[in-house]
Formats: C-alpha cells, structure tokens, sequence
C-alpha cells in the first residue's frame, strides 16, 4: 500500500491526480489537504511513500519544509508564472517539477521517474529555466553557486576526463569555452557532453546537477 500526501488549495487537482496513479495498478492511500499544519502532522505522524504538492498564489508551502523532508521524494505542481518558487523547492530537495499545464502523459512520466527514485524536470520548466539562464543574470549566478556545488559529487561511471568536463558544465561554462579551456574542439566536447547525460539518465544539466543532490 502506497501513502500518497496530495497537497493543494484546490480540490479538483487531486482527482486529476488520482487518475494518473490508476496507471501504476498499485494500492494507493491519499491523504487529502490544503492546510501546511495538517500536510506536517500527516508526515510527522505516518510513513509517507510521496508527497504531491501544488503551489499557487495563495500556497504558503516554505521550501525549507522540503528541505528538512527530503528524505520523503515531493513533486511539485506549479502554475506557470510561478516557476521561480518551484525551482526553489527543487533546489530544497524536491524530486520532481512539473507544470499543471503539462498534459496527461507527461504527468505520468513525471511520477514513474519519481517513484523509480529518479528526478524529473518537465518540458515547460527546462524552456523557462533557459531563458533565465539566458536573460537573468541573478538567477545565472545562483544557479552556478549550486551547480558548482554540485560538481563536486561526480558519477564514479564518468571517465577522468568526463569529470573534468561535466564539473565545467555544472559550473555554468559554455561549450565553446570549455572547447578552449581544454584546448579540444567543440565537436569533442558535444560528443563527451551527450556521454556525460546518458550515463546519468540526465536530459539537462540542470538534471545532471539533480541526480547529484
């Protein structure tokens, strides 16, 4: 039996939810909510499998809660102009981020990926997160301070020389200038980049920095 917190201001979240765990042909528990107190006490009292959390306008859900629950794997469902505060619980030690404009299947890709203990990024919050990376030059150095954190924590399957590639990619380098750091061509270094990905079933650098939290 799995127990499953579903936490949101809004009820018909969750029956679009509960649907979506019908696919997985496992016995579920959900533990409905909107109320932070009560989302605690389910976690403090109750061995919880997975907590699916919403953030809105209106959600007081701090991210330092994850951060302190890590040990419990949280999606987060977020609208689409609050993403920034969804980068923030994944950075906390959420496991997954997916838009609740994301359709059907990708949301059940979200929790299988989840469940296998693996991170998830949707397609909506890579786009977004790109453009910041681009464009915003205070969430670029935020995100390098955490990336270069995390480069510290290297897949042992990564060659000598992926490691040294890989901690300059979650450093924040372009390829083109680790390509000239490294005195190597670019080709080699997007070659070495695809390699780094697939052996930690990453589709992102940001999901490569993940799967070393």
């Amino acid at each position: 039996m799995v127990r499953v917190i579903l936490f949101d201001s809004h009820p018909i979240i969750f029956r679009g939810i509960k649907e979506v765990f019908k696919e997985f042909g496992q016995e579920f528990v959900f533990l409905e909510t909107s109320d932070k107190n009560e989302l605690l006490a389910y976690l403090d009292q109750k061995h919880i499998d997975l907590v699916v959390a919403g953030i809105n306008e209106n959600s007081n859900l701090d991210p330092k809660i994850i951060r302190k629950r890590k040990s419990t794997p949280w999606i987060i469902l977020y609208n689409d102009n609050l993403y920034k505060k969804a980068l923030a619980c994944f950075l906390n030690g959420a496991r997954g981020l997916l838009s609740k404009s994301a359709n059907y299947v990708e949301t059940i890709c979200c929790c299988r990926e989840v469940f296998e203990d693996r991170f998830y990024i949707c397609e909506r919050t890579s786009n977004s997160l790109s453009q910041e990376l681009l464009f915003d030059y205070s969430c670029r150095a935020f995100l390098r301070l955490f990336l270069k954190a995390k480069s510290k924590q290297l897949h042992k399957k990564l060659s000598n020389r992926e490691k040294e590639v890989a901690s300059l990619l979650l450093r924040g380098f372009r390829t083109s200038e680790i390509a000239e750091r490294l005195n190597l061509k670019i080709t080699t270094i997007s070659t070495m980049k695809r390699s780094i990905l697939q052996k930690n079933n990453a589709r992102s650098i940001v999901e490569l920095a993940s799967s070393f939290y």
